[in-house]
């Protein structure tokens, strides 16, 4: 029921990897859009940039020429927008920071990003986040922000439960707007150790974690259409 699939989203999308012996990160030609196409032969389009938030998704995508009415629209949206100021957090870790994108506002931006989708008469389809690795993550920001980072952290419960608020507003805007969800995360934490298919930076998945969110988004496409 459908003839082209769109994928619009961050570096997820877009397809970044952090091997262990790599120095930094690079984007990997197994993105999951191109595992995707791959699986179902079906033209895929991948709109992945990295570090960009819903806010401005919800700025670019009335440009995007890929939107027919035979179209399904996959939404991986949420992880730049819980990222939060470390350069800040750092100067004053007993503060209150707030992430780029408060979280009212990430659900006020996706809500109006289904319904962008909707109104070119395509079938939106939205992902929960991937979990982060919070060991690997805070190891990264512990070499370029210090230790002192930490005390904010606890504080504000944990890397893995302030990214998890996102993740579960994904599914508040799945359920009020009718769109389908592909419970991304739940794949990754059903498996025996979610962080083997976890990049170094604890942040992106690696070219196993692109594997499963593929099968888990032709799975979600299969029982929709």
């Amino acid at each position: 029921m459908f003839n082209k699939i769109v994928c619009i989203g961050d570096s997820i999308t877009k397809g970044k990897v952090w091997k262990e012996n790599e120095r930094k990160p690079y984007i990997t030609e197994m993105s999951y859009p191109s595992i995707l196409q791959k699986l179902l032969c079906v033209d895929v389009k991948n709109y992945g940039i990295c570090d960009i938030t819903s806010r401005q998704i919800l700025e670019n995508i009335p440009g995007i020429r890929d939107f027919n009415r035979e179209s399904a629209v996959i939404l991986e949206i949420g992880g730049n927008d819980c990222n939060l100021n470390w350069k800040n957090i750092k100067r004053n870790p007993h503060g209150s920071h707030e992430a780029a994108i408060p979280l009212e506002g990430f659900k006020n931006n996706l809500q109006k990003i289904v319904d962008t989708v909707k109104n070119f008469e395509c079938a939106p389809l939205i992902c929960t986040l991937p979990p982060l690795d919070p060991d690997r993550y805070y190891n990264l920001l512990k070499r370029v922000f210090g230790e002192s980072i930490k005390l904010w952290i606890d504080k504000n419960g944990g890397i893995f439960n302030w990214q998890e608020r996102y993740s579960n507003a994904v599914k508040e805007i799945a359920k009020k707007t009718g769109a389908y969800l592909i419970d991304i995360r739940e794949a990754f934490l059903n498996t025996v150790d979610y962080r083997k298919y976890i990049s170094i930076d604890g942040i992106h998945p690696n070219e196993d974690g692109y594997h499963l969110i593929a099968r888990t988004c032709l799975d979600a496409l299969k029982s929709i259409f």
